[in-house]
């Protein structure tokens, strides 16, 4: 907000996890951005979006204060709450996501990670094998092929990098080992020191994660591949992004009707 005052931009998009935004603990945070906005003569909004609701196979939270010079608050949350209601899409699948890509371990999606994957001595077993259950090591999750990702995090590169089952993402109607063993812990019919995981599992590459946070293909990456990791996992997806800002170019910024025409149209 210091940068606001003191560049005084027509309009400005802030954001940040989805904690801010929802936490009781945040609150006092909330009402001081929208009491500094008003001083500095800003109508502003705060949203919570999900990035799967517009098209990005991961389901992925995040808080956006937006605010524009000159309108009241809300007039600058009808107009960008109508727009992104327009902008809606239904995502691809992370199976159809990670199939898409060059074959695993080539030139085009080389092996980033080798971080061992081991089941946990002492499994935490929910619902589902995919919905909580923290059955490997470290806090690195099985992914659900058959769905958007969940969060990525920005701690990947080792044990906190989400896995893969290989064999399930070239056949997705093979069985699906990790729904079995979850079955049989359930059970109480197997044990973890007497199961083995499958030669199959192996982790996200940064190809891999990249394109879960919508990258562009030919998007490159500098420094250690931890660090690759690190900007993709703290990353907005590029595809949210570039709504976001269509939807504040469009909306909020003043400009002829053929200007209109050229911003981002979902």
């Amino acid at each position: 907000m210091n940068v606001v005052e003191s560049i005084k931009p027509r309009v400005f998009v802030m954001e940040n996890v989805r904690a801010l935004a929802k936490l009781s603990k945040w609150q006092p945070v909330r009402e001081r951005l929208f009491e500094q906005a008003r001083e500095f003569g800003y109508g502003c909004c705060l949203l919570l979006l999900n990035a799967a609701d517009y098209g990005v196979p991961q389901a992925r939270e995040r808080m956006f204060f937006i605010g524009a010079a000159g309108m009241s608050s809300s007039m600058v949350e009808e107009l960008i709450k109508d727009k992104l209601s327009r902008c809606r899409q239904v995502p691809q699948t992370a199976g159809e996501v990670l199939s898409s890509l060059p074959a695993y371990g080539s030139d085009g999606n080389p092996v980033t990670c080798t971080a061992a994957i081991h089941l946990a001595k002492n499994p935490i077993i929910r619902r589902s094998p995919y919905s909580g259950s923290l059955l490997f090591n470290g806090r690195g999750r099985p992914m659900n092929l058959n769905a958007v990702a969940k969060t990525l995090p920005a701690e990947m590169g080792g044990n906190h990098t989400p896995i893969v089952n290989q064999k399930l993402l070239e056949n997705p109607s093979a069985e699906d080992w990790l729904v079995a063993y979850h079955a049989a812990l359930c059970s109480g019919t197997i044990a973890p020191e007497t199961a083995r995981i499958p030669d199959d599992y192996r982790r996200l590459t940064v190809r891999e994660a990249a394109a879960l946070q919508t990258f562009p293909n030919d998007y490159h990456f500098c420094s250690r591949v931890a660090k690759q990791y690190r900007q993709i996992g703290n990353a907005v997806p590029c595809q949210l992004a570039e709504l976001v800002a269509g939807a504040v170019a469009s909306q909020l910024l003043p400009c002829t009707s053929n200007q209109r025409s050229e911003f981002f149209s979902c």
